[in-house]
């Protein structure tokens, strides 16, 4: 039975892209010997004969589709709008088909072919979400040699895209990842060591006006995460566009954050000083927030080494923090907890960054103790998070030399 279900992508609000994951597709279909094929489509499809491909997908597609083109947001390579493509997704030797298509209800769908024996074809995958494709693109997301397949649904100009990341597991395509995004550069960016292999997603989530939070994953085997070590290489294109945006509109509070916040990343941070302060002052109305620049600002300091400026600054968030939002252990009234909902300018996420990044200052200090008490306390306010867990485990086995 061919699986099929609807998308729902959450609403990003900037500096959060949220993760996700399944593992539930379906059974190949039955075989399916479609007219006109022969011994000689392997060959058809390396020399990019689309009249077969075309021939061999309108058998597969539900009563009423149509195959659909993807519409890529921004520049990308010509392989991702390609109606018709090939690869091979199982690790046979022979390249599968991939496809996208629009049902009669005008939900975009996919669908993936398999050949199994002189022209033989079988549906190996199927799904259906989004009202449209923005991207169907092979990349080696895992650095292991092999491709992956990314789908972007098309969600909405607001809710931008979904994409959904399916990797060859047990005998079955299944979603390994997935996040957010309404721009998105897939690359394999150079490192201290170099590139790796591995293809890095670039992920632009829409914050207000054309300004988008920036963020660069890498798949680390389990998850999507930060790849904080190619920062230098990608960031300077953020620079580079924030830079034009405050040129433009050198009133608008949040272009000053995102230059100040890509500044960081390139380690120009002298120059992030100053684009925080300027944001600070553009405006009447501060957005993202006051607490927003202040963490900015705190990072640029450490990065100067100013250690004493850095954690005054995280001190002051933290305390603000405590004040206004419901201590993360203890159950919060339903008034707290809306007012924690509607304090955009403070947020957990904020509040437990603050509190691992202080705790990185005090451990670089030799401030064992204290850092391990603000390691604790991010996890508090953000108790998924592995960088403070790891931070505890490497000072606890320092302390056991």
């Amino acid at each position: 039975m061919v699986a099929m279900r609807k998308k729902l992508v959450p609403v990003l609000i900037a500096g959060s892209i949220i993760i996700s994951a399944c593992a539930q597709f379906p059974t190949p279909g039955a075989l399916i010997k479609p007219p006109g094929t022969g011994a000689s489509t392997a060959a058809g499809r390396k020399a990019g004969n689309q009249n077969e491909l075309l021939k061999i997908v309108q058998t597969f597609l539900p009563a009423g589709a149509h195959l659909l083109a993807p519409e890529p947001a921004g520049e990308v390579a010509q392989s991702t709008r390609e109606l018709i493509q090939t690869g091979d997704l199982n690790h046979d030797g022979q390249p599968e088909i991939i496809a996208g298509y629009r049902t009669s209800q005008g939900s975009a769908g996919v669908l993936v072919l398999e050949e199994i024996k002189n022209g033989k074809w079988a549906k190996l995958w199927q799904e259906e979400g989004g009202y449209s494709l923005e991207r169907l693109q092979l990349a080696d997301i895992t650095g292991d040699g092999r491709d992956e397949l990314l789908i972007g649904w098309a969600i909405g100009a607001s809710a931008g895209n979904g994409l959904d990341i399916l990797a060859w597991q047990d005998g079955n395509l299944k979603k390994i990842a997935g996040t957010g995004y309404h721009r998105l550069e897939v690359e394999d960016l150079a490192g201290e060591k170099g590139k790796d292999g591995r293809q890095e997603l670039a992920v632009w989530v829409k914050d207000t006006g054309d300004a988008m939070a920036v963020d660069v994953l890498r798949w680390d085997g389990k998850n999507l995460i930060s790849a904080e070590d190619v920062y230098l290489a990608y960031f300077p294109r953020v620079v580079e566009y924030y830079r034009k945006r405050v040129r433009e509109h050198p009133q608008a509070s949040f272009y000053w954050y995102y230059l100040a916040d890509a500044l960081v990343k390139v380690r120009e941070y002298r120059q992030a000083l100053e684009a925080a302060e300027k944001g600070m002052v553009a405006d009447k109305v501060i957005y993202p927030s006051i607490y927003g620049f202040q963490l900015i600002k705190a990072r640029a300091l450490t990065g100067l080494e100013r250690y004493h400026e850095a954690t005054a600054i995280y001190q002051d968030i933290i305390a603000a923090g405590e004040k206004k939002l419901p201590h993360p252990q203890k159950p919060a009234s339903m008034g707290s907890a809306i007012r924690s909902l509607l304090t955009a300018d403070l947020s957990p996420r904020m509040m437990g960054e603050a509190c691992y990044e202080a705790g990185e200052i005090y451990a670089r200090l030799g401030q064992n103790q204290r850092a391990a008490e603000y390691f604790q306390k991010a996890l508090i306010y953000l108790p998924g998070w592995d960088k403070p867990r790891k931070a505890l485990e490497e000072l606890a086995s320092k302390e056991t030399k």
